[in-house]
């Protein structure tokens, strides 16, 4: 695993979204050389593992998040407003088109449901609100679609789009 942001210290209690199990941490170490040496924390771009209570760990799997459940844990998104480049895509992207995000390890289908602004990449000033369509090279605000972070949009093999998220409108606990 790889610690994203905060803190990850034994005694501490995790919750993995999006399932929503609790447990927890037993001990953290890191692999050096085949041997594992334990830490008394983990921080930011650390590559580490861990042992938690009663979770097998082939019920956890790849894209799922550990976050500290005390600590304003991660909550489902009902959307969420980021900021895109398109950077190569053959056709104009409009309202409705439904490419595959990528953010981390997960990749999901999501639904372009609205064109917020399309903006200047260099100063950021609005250009136009709700424009009808974006094509190579322009900048916009968009909103709704499932996921957070940074990300990249696919379509037919081809990343055509590169975003990072604004805001997010969050829902409950996962």
């Amino acid at each position: 695993w790889l610690v994203e942001a905060g803190l990850l210290k034994p005694g501490m209690t995790l919750t993995f979204c999006p399932t929503g199990l609790t447990t927890e941490v037993k001990s953290v170490g890191r692999l050096d050389d085949n041997l594992h040496r334990a830490l008394l924390e983990a921080l930011p771009g650390d590559n580490v593992c861990f042992y938690v209570k009663n979770i097998d760990s082939e019920v956890l799997k790849r894209g799922f998040v550990a976050c500290d459940s005390k600590n304003d844990p991660a909550k489902e998104a009902a959307n969420f407003t980021a900021y895109i480049i398109i950077m190569s895509s053959p056709n104009p992207i409009s309202v409705g088109y439904c490419p595959v995000m990528h953010c981390h390890s997960s990749h999901v289908a999501v639904k372009l449901s609205e064109l917020v602004s399309k903006v200047d990449r260099c100063s950021g000033e609005e250009i136009e609100k709700h424009p009808k369509f974006l094509k190579n090279g322009d900048a916009a605000i968009r909103s709704n679609c499932p996921t957070l972070g940074r990300f990249s949009l696919r379509d037919q093999k081809t990343f055509f789009a590169v975003g990072i998220v604004k805001c997010v409108e969050k829902l409950g606990l996962i």
